[in-house]
């Protein structure tokens, strides 16, 4: 029996540990799970308000360049003038500079920033190379955080001007400014975040670049940092958290179950030994105990329906709370010490077994003879004699109160994660391994549209994505099932969704998964990015229009021109360009002053638009010089636009404050794309001359290049 017994304990205790060893580690896995995802949340909303500072920021530097590409004779007077009203809002910048020929000519504000005037990037190692890549690829480069010249540190952001002189379009010089790095960083709270933060990519090198802020061991592997991309032009930084304290590796409730799993083994031990022990002599409680343990694991109990007396085991006594050598176990005790609330539950169970021969379980209550209340789990079945009638009930009962008391533990911190939702400007999904929607917070339900009760339950990408994306959204939760990883799993990217209206929102999605039970989970944050997207499009669109006609700017004429001339080239088509300016405007300017002669630009511009087709593209070259190119069009049609230009011109007037009708003409030069001109610049040149030749005849009329020398002016 020695042997049998010892055989049946080791048995006993290697299964008890295993089983209390992946309880252990489950709970430690979704406790890791949503500290992470509580990290995340908090990164992330930190990450877009950097994202948002830098870019507002970055912009006011692309508006001084593309002030001083349409202000050529730039001085120091126009130049304070500009930078002050930009300063005047109150950005991150500490100043605005500009350097002709890469020498420091204009700074504002200059107090405190004296040392730059004169500075030459050239002779200066460390930041030539930054300035150099800014003239080779006409963008705006980013550098730092840095030491300055003028003291201490800032992230400087250095754009391309490019101007016209004599009608070519040049490289002119940079404007820089530099962006207060302590003022950035206390405005969106970095420090004030409670976590551990280190953030790197100096220059904008992302993960590869240098420390910015706070510790570097926090990009270690063995800081398992949760990590996000700041994005910006031309660069990328890496912020990497964790919490203040670390992340928590107490694993809940382990002593709990550590303690309640020795009991369970010492108490299967001792009813284990206690049986081997009286088998010879008490065969009936052999089998009543084999019945129990057929159903149940711990204390086993017996019911005699004809008597209305119970049999108790030991372990049965002790949930109680009684002595077993004073307390006689029956029906009635039993419901006496149910609470009257489980009661129903309990004689309803009874009765069923009786009438329908089916085993019961049920949980409920316990009030032990020491005032103190436990939770259990009951199960029971059925002994019937010849006619059916029921003789007795055997089952078990398991004592679930440490086991309640960690449900509930778990049941509060998913109500302060399901607070944090709510909370959240962002949208919170949590979806299963077949991609059902399992959590829906109230952000997502004002994104989309579909309530709570709607999404519980469907399938996320049957619900958000685009038809198109779906046949690849199935394959990879497929593979999400299976292994918990895939293509957009910990990473963070921009897609298109669909709301339930069937419109288009654009978001930025980042998803996490766990493992609860050997299933696996994503919780995915999504944030509605349509003013970020708007914005960015107006940004694009300041870089290419002329402030004061709305018309393409210079540089983007450019580009938009060469683009035509390379399909003209390739598919044989006409193409003209038509060059005009106003005719004596000038005198407008000495005669009225600039604000009219700037309405006489606008009237003119705008009359000649509305006179040109939609496919046409019009630009604005400089002072009052623009141009135009007219696609698919033959020098004789081109003459035909061009009158139609120039009468739509005469025929437009502007009214001054003081009721004065200023009238206005232009002169018009004509120049055709043929395999004889080789490139952009020699049209414009040809255009060129045959605008001059227009005003030295005259003025108001239009002339080809190539057109005979027209009679002069009288």
């Amino acid at each position: 029996m020695i042997a049998r017994f010892l055989f049946a304990a080791i048995l006993v205790v290697l299964a008890s540990a295993g089983v209390e060893g992946v309880l252990e580690y489950e709970l430690l896995t979704r406790s890791r799970s949503e500290e992470r995802l509580a990290v995340l949340n908090r990164v992330s909303t930190l990450r877009a308000d950097l994202e948002k500072e830098l870019i507002e920021n970055l912009s006011l530097i692309y508006g001084t360049a593309n002030f001083i590409s349409v202000t050529p004779d730039m001085n120091q007077r126009k130049f304070e003038q500009y930078a002050k009203g930009v300063l005047a809002w109150d950005p991150l910048l500490r100043n605005l500079a500009a350097a002709p020929d890469f020498v420091m000519a204009y700074v504002h504000p200059l107090a405190g920033n004296e040392g730059l005037i004169g500075f030459d990037y050239r002779a200066n190692s460390k930041q030539w190379p930054q300035v150099q890549k800014v003239m080779e690829t006409g963008r705006m480069v980013i550098a730092g955080p840095l030491d300055l010249i003028q003291g201490g540190r800032g992230i400087i952001g250095r754009a391309p001007v490019f101007a016209t002189f004599n009608g070519k379009r040049e490289f002119w010089g940079i404007v820089s400014a530099v962006i207060d790095t302590d003022r950035l960083f206390q405005k969106v709270g970095l420090t004030r975040t409670g976590l551990r933060i280190a953030l790197r990519g100096v220059d904008g090198a992302g993960e590869d670049g240098e420390m910015i802020f706070g510790e570097e061991a926090l990009f270690a592997p063995e800081a398992a940092p949760v990590k996000v991309a700041v994005r910006f032009p031309s660069g990328t930084w890496v912020i990497a958290a964790a919490p203040g304290g670390g992340w928590d590796s107490h694993r809940t409730h382990a002593m709990e179950f550590r303690l309640l799993t020795i009991s369970f083994v010492l108490v299967i031990l001792f009813m284990l030994y206690r049986g081997m022990r009286k088998k010879h002599i008490l065969l009936k409680t052999r089998r009543t105990l084999n019945e129990a343990q057929a159903i149940a694991r711990f204390g086993s109990w017996e019911l005699d329906m004809r008597t209305g007396v119970s049999w108790w085991s030991d372990q049965v006594y002790r949930l109680y709370g009684v002595d077993p050598e004073e307390f006689e176990p029956s029906l009635d005790v039993l419901l006496e010490r149910i609470p009257e609330d489980d009661l129903p539950a309990v004689k309803s169970a009874l009765e069923k077994t009786e009438h329908s021969r089916e085993p019961f379980s049920l949980f409920h209550r316990i009030n032990r003879a020491d005032g103190s209340q436990i939770h259990v789990h009951v199960q029971g079945a059925g002994e019937y004699g010849p006619r059916g009638r029921l003789l007795r009930v055997v089952g078990t009962i398991l004592d679930i109160t440490e086991q309640v008391r960690t449900q509930e533990a778990l049941r509060k911190e998913q109500l302060k994660l399901t607070a944090m939702a709510d909370a959240s400007y962002d949208a919170f999904i949590m979806i299963d391994a077949r991609g059902r929607i399992l959590f829906w917070s109230p952000a997502a339900e004002r994104m989309y549209g579909w309530t709570e009760k709607e999404a519980m339950g469907k399938e996320i990408h049957e619900l958000i994505a685009p038809v198109s994306y779906h046949e690849d959204a199935k394959a990879g939760i497929r593979r999400f099932a299976g292994t918990g990883t895939g293509p957009v799993m910990e990473s963070i990217m921009e897609f298109d969704s669909v709301r339930k209206d069937g419109s288009i929102l654009p978001v930025e999605r980042s998803v996490s998964a766990f493992q609860v039970e050997g299933e696996y989970f994503a919780v995915g944050i999504l944030r509605d990015i349509t003013e970020r997207k708007r914005f960015l499009e107006e940004l694009t669109r300041l870089a290419r229009i002329d402030g004061m006609t709305d018309l393409n700017n210079r540089a983007y004429f450019t580009e938009l021109a060469e683009l035509e001339l390379e399909r003209a080239r390739r598919q044989g088509h006409p193409l003209c360009l038509v060059m005009f300016d106003a005719d004596r405007f000038k005198r407008v300017n000495d005669t009225y002053g600039h604000d009219v002669g700037d309405q006489v630009l606008v009237g003119l511009t705008g009359a000649v638009a509305d006179s040109m087709r939609r496919t046409d593209i019009l630009g604005r070259l400089g002072g009052e010089e623009f141009a135009a190119l007219l696609v698919d069009t033959d020098l004789e049609s081109a003459r035909l636009v061009a009158e139609k230009m120039r009468k739509a011109a005469e025929d437009t007037t502007v009214t001054t404050q003081d009721g004065v009708v200023v009238d206005f003409t232009i002169s018009l030069g004509i120049a055709e794309f043929s395999e004889n001109v080789p490139d952009l610049e020699h049209l414009l040149r040809f255009a060129d001359q045959a605008l001059y030749q227009a005003k030295t005849s005259g003025r108001n009329r239009c002339v080809a290049h190539g057109d005979a020398p027209p009679d002069p002016a009288p």
